[in-house]
């Protein structure tokens, strides 16, 4: 067996090349500080329904673009611990007709937003220590599963429309 983990392939680092059907022009307006919705250490992204839900870690907020043209359509959220807020968000997902959300900052709870931006729930996993959710799936009927970095587990939680 053959260990790959301490190489990487050249043109997965390098290439100067885009992601094959998203162009130069559609990244640079995602990407532009000088625009509406300029974005501070994005770190998590989920495409649903014609939308791109970006997780902006460092603004405390999930900033909303088409998926489409990369136009900014909106935001969601501020720094906070009440619902509706967030302090630096580390991961996204789309279940249930719901954008879910982890924290980056203490990482205890998943928030469900509608796509709009409304506070839907609050979702905090049952178990031993404090959680530190960090990365967020869906998988198949809407089951989500969250990574738990204190108490080295996967979450799986059921979320009902």
């Amino acid at each position: 067996v053959h260990d790959t983990s301490t190489t990487r392939p050249r043109h997965v680092h390098d290439s100067p090349r885009p992601i094959r059907g998203l162009s130069r022009r559609h990244s640079r307006v995602m990407a532009s500080r000088r625009k509406r919705g300029a974005l501070s250490s994005p770190c998590a992204f989920t495409v649903s329904e014609g939308r791109v839900y970006v997780c902006d870690r460092e603004n405390h907020r999930i900033s909303v673009f088409s998926a489409d043209d990369g136009a900014y359509r909106h935001c969601f959220s501020t720094f906070g611990d009440a619902p509706g807020c967030v302090r630096g968000p580390a991961g996204v997902a789309f279940a249930a007709g719901h954008v879910l959300v982890t924290e980056g900052v203490y990482g205890r709870r998943i928030q469900a937003f509608t796509p709009e931006g409304e506070s839907r729930a609050i979702l905090c996993p049952p178990g031993g220590k404090q959680p530190m959710l960090r990365g967020l799936c869906v998988g198949p009927r809407g089951r989500i599963y969250a990574a738990d970095r204190c108490n080295d587990l996967i979450h799986l939680i059921q979320l009902r429309r």
